[in-house]
């Protein structure tokens, strides 16, 4: 069954809810990430940098950036701030990685001393070696 797509005119724009809000692998792994993180951890999808940094002064670079959207963002949730940016992809045709497609992103990330990891998130992923990957990121020492 098709659904009606959701749209209403504000002030002669038209608006329509994006349908699905996530791709299966993002929902995917998001699920995973919710399995695997300490208590005390919260992972959010989709994230706007925008909500996330404030420019002080000039916003030139910010306003190349301001629009971007991170695709999960873990927090410490006693006083949500960021722990780790993590942006997955699946080395499709049109998917690229966060360094090839955002420069200035990357760029604003490092000197923010926020950590960021890539994650290939194919259909057959190492989960183990994503959750090494994750923890290493977050400082978080496990027993092998």
């Amino acid at each position: 069954q098709k659904k009606k797509k959701q749209t209403a005119e504000v002030k002669n724009v038209s608006l329509t809810v994006i349908t699905p809000f996530m791709e299966r692998k993002e929902i995917l792994f998001w699920k995973y990430l919710n399995m695997i993180l300490p208590k005390g951890m919260v992972a959010v999808p989709k994230v706007g940098l925008n909500t996330l940094v404030m420019p002080d002064g000039d916003r030139n670079i910010f306003n190349l950036v301001s629009d971007k959207a991170l695709d999960f963002v873990i927090f410490l949730e006693e006083d949500m701030s960021v722990k780790l940016v993590i942006d997955i992809y699946d080395n499709s045709f049109n998917d690229r990685s966060l360094s090839e497609q955002d420069p200035y992103l990357v760029d604003i990330l490092s000197k923010l001393k926020i950590k960021f990891l890539q994650v290939l998130v194919a259909n057959d992923f190492d989960k183990q070696k994503t959750r090494k990957d994750i923890y290493k990121a977050l400082e978080i020492h496990i027993e092998e």
